[in-house]
């Protein structure tokens, strides 16, 4: 039996935030990792671009980024 993890919206938001703490662990896992990675896409996409917009929205508007 293949591997297989379930991924949800966290370890993405922090694979496409550098800044986020977890940004390293998980990309390192991405590319590392040999089985296979499910999601349920529509409900994660949706939370991943909507966390992603908050974030770039915040570092503008407060000058954090």
């Amino acid at each position: 039996m293949q591997n297989v993890v379930l991924i949800d919206s966290g370890p993405i938001v922090a694979l496409f935030n550098s800044k986020d703490k977890f940004h390293r662990s998980i990309y390192n896992f991405i590319k590392s990792y040999k089985g296979s990675l499910f999601s349920t896409w529509a409900v994660v996409v949706t939370e991943v671009i909507y966390l992603l917009s908050f974030s770039i929205g915040f570092n503008l508007i407060f000058g954090n980024g």
